[in-house]
């Protein structure tokens, strides 16, 4: 049996996108196309996460994603799309069983090096329905923390779309450049918390690389970043940024030190702080972690620090992502992010296996009123390959949110579900 570190979406209780799962496995020669099919069902007792639970929702996801990858010696590209249709039945349908997309994904990653010098394009595109993104694993594997988490509340669909490419020249020279761009856009729409509003981000960087020995790299950048909402009580921002960074690479990894600053127009929250970082390639794994600090303008500073490590077990595998940061949410206000996320898979026998998912994830305002947003969810499920393709889960949820100013709320979930995926290798 194929184990897999973190089935994020299945173990959350919502769709297997094996999709996703394949492309990350096999990176054989040649393009290679994938398929998944999915059905789910679950039962959960508090969907919306309130205070007070209005009832039971039965849920039904159909799923189907699509995967192309593909390898040259000079480039490779990877696309993947995916979605359900839901149907819900519960306390808050406007009729007998509504229906909607929910968990929508599309991501696209493409890398060109020629010579010395290289360029990186990266999209995705997100739609989900806010009550099934209210704990840190709704949005999939990984721990960070998306910038409206401390926000969301009630129903609606959130849409979140990223495109950003970087381009590196000189990369053997001893002095080489890069330049950078990234643009966002969050949307929500038929929310039933009006305080939810749109945004737009942009950023453009511009770097000098410098090879100052065989194993030491220093670089100096420049960014600059807009920042535009439709809610009427904030202002539109603009920020310039200064970093700096060395990196020696060592025989195991490499070790870095960076400090960086950021001005912002409204002269309200610049900030500035450094990070040291030590990458480790283990027997059977790898170890990332950085520490450092951050102090925005008028607050005292702030710790900050990362820690990513994946390791391979006789019969399974775990990871750990830990993230502590000072980030602005989706108002433009910075406040500290705390994310943390455990997933752990041990092979029970060559057709099945156990899969294991914590995720705990912590917002809170840097200027009073200070008030804060807590979640952690668990996840357990079981999978067993029935066919070559086809493989059945069965799981269990437990979810909680704790925002300041309104109470905890918990909710538990069932579910089962089919799902199948093929490869295709034109």
């Amino acid at each position: 049996m194929r184990t897999v570190r973190i089935a994020g979406a299945a173990l959350a209780g919502a769709i297997s996108v094996t999709g996703a799962v394949v492309l990350a496995q096999d990176g054989g020669p040649g393009p290679r196309l994938t398929f998944g099919l999915s059905q789910t069902f679950d039962v959960n007792d508090n969907l919306d996460l309130d205070v007070e639970s209005e009832g039971n929702t039965a849920q039904s996801f159909t799923g189907l994603s699509f995967g192309l990858s593909s390898a040259t010696e000079i480039s490779s590209l990877e696309f993947f799309a995916g979605t359900a249709l839901r149907f819900t039945d519960g306390p808050d349908s406007d009729q007998d069983v509504a229906f909607d997309l929910d968990g929508t994904r599309v991501g696209l990653a493409y890398d060109r090096a020629v010579a010395s010098s290289a360029l990186s394009v990266t999209g995705s595109y997100t739609q989900d329905q806010i009550d099934t993104t209210l704990t840190l694993a709704d949005f999939g594997p990984g721990a960070e923390v998306p910038e409206d988490f401390g926000l969301l509340s009630g129903t609606g669909t959130r849409r979140f779309a990223t495109l950003g490419a970087t381009l590196s020249l000189g990369l053997d020279d001893p002095v080489g450049y890069e330049l950078s761009a990234r643009a966002s856009a969050l949307r929500y729409t038929d929310t039933s918390d009006p305080d939810l509003f749109n945004n737009n981000r942009a950023r453009v960087g511009a770097a000098i690389l410098l090879q100052l020995n065989e194993v030491t790299r220093g670089r100096l950048g420049l960014t600059y970043g807009t920042f535009a909402t439709d809610d009427p009580d904030r202002e539109d921002n603009d920020d310039l940024g200064l970093d700096l960074g060395l990196t020696r690479e060592l025989d195991n990894g490499n070790i870095g030190l960076s400090v960086f600053a950021d001005s912002y127009s409204n002269d309200s929250d610049s900030r500035a702080g450094f990070s040291l970082s030590r990458a480790l390639a283990l027997p059977a794994g790898n170890l990332a972690a950085s520490i450092g600090a951050t102090q925005v303008e008028g607050q005292d500073p702030g710790f900050t620090g990362r820690l990513a490590w994946a390791q391979d077990l006789p019969n399974g595998g775990l990871d750990l992502a830990v993230t502590q940061a000072v980030r602005n949410d989706s108002d433009d206000v910075p406040q500290y992010v705390t994310g943390l996320r455990f997933g752990y898979v041990r092979e029970l026998d060559p057709l099945s296996q156990l899969g294991l998912d914590i995720s705990y994830a912590r917002t809170e305002n840097i200027e009073p009123p200070v008030d804060g947003t807590t979640a952690a969810s668990f996840s357990a499920i079981y999978s067993r390959e029935l066919t070559e393709d086809w493989a059945l889960d069965l799981g269990y949820t437990y979810r909680q949110r704790d925002q300041d100013d309104e109470g905890m709320a918990r909710s538990n979930a069932v579910f089962v579900g089919l799902r199948r995926s093929w490869e295709l290798r034109p």
